[in-house]
């Protein structure tokens, strides 16, 4: 019995090997250098008494990483203006990165004065 199952079962196993090649990347990622990502930019949002969008985003950006100081800010990422009340809270030196598409939705107001945004962009 076991002698007609034994090139039935090296079959299986030849089979469930290349299988599981097919599943190997074709390669390595090419990435810069110590990076995962590209920097392309940083802006300063410093005022931020009306919803104010993402300022010069470049055009090949993926996302963006945003640390507010000063005072706790409000934002939304659906293209509706947040108001100093309403909006999704980000407190003070807390960071978030948003990756939408485009990023241009994204607009950020200030809950109470001199709040600072700190942008930085990359792909």
């Amino acid at each position: 019995m076991m002698r007609f199952l034994a090139p039935f079962l090296c079959l299986l196993g030849f089979i469930g090997v290349a299988q599981a090649q097919s599943f190997v990347a074709p390669g390595p990622a090419v990435m810069g250098a110590p990076y995962l990502t590209i920097p392309l930019g940083y802006q300063q949002m410093t005022s931020l008494a009306t919803a104010t969008p993402l300022p010069s985003i470049p055009s090949n950006a993926i996302y963006a990483v945003v640390l507010c100081t000063g005072q706790m800010v409000n934002w939304r990422d659906d293209g509706t203006a947040p108001t100093a009340s309403i909006g999704m809270p980000l407190n003070t030196n807390t960071q978030i990165v948003f990756a939408e598409k485009p990023l241009s939705v994204v607009q950020i107001i200030q809950a109470t004065a001199s709040a600072t945004c700190n942008v930085s962009y990359y792909k």
